[in-house]
């Protein structure tokens, strides 16, 4: 079975109900078109997947946090969080990755810094 992460079940189960009202729908029209809401099922499934990762052996290994493609690595001179230097590693994950982030080495969480987005249209 496809490991599905428990926190997208909501969006499961929505998602799930709201194409089963558009596949009835379309069944009403033709029986043959309630296969179109299918493929994107399926997605919905695939965008919450969990897949079990494999981890090297090596006892201080550092692996990636995330599926996708690394976009950029910055050197920072001056990270407030770590009162010092530090590195930004930028992933890009399509709508195709799979969205679960993973802690890429032991540590422990010392503070919380929550930044709100900027919701402004263009």
């Amino acid at each position: 079975m496809l490991p599905i992460t428990r926190h997208g079940l909501r969006e499961i189960v929505i998602g799930s109900l709201v194409l089963a009202v558009v596949a009835a729908l379309l069944g009403l029209v033709h029986w043959s078109l309630t296969f179109l809401v299918l493929p994107v099922w399926i997605w919905l499934l695939s965008f919450f997947r969990d897949p079990n990762r494999t981890l090297p052996a090596e006892q201080h290994a550092m692996v990636s946090p995330a599926d996708g493609k690394v976009t950029d690595i910055v050197e920072l001179d001056h990270v407030p969080e770590l009162n010092g230097p530090g590195v930004r590693v930028g992933i890009f994950l399509s709508v195709f990755n799979v969205h679960i982030n993973r802690a890429p080495c032991d540590g422990k969480v010392l503070a919380v810094n929550y930044k709100k987005g900027n919701s402004s249209t263009r």
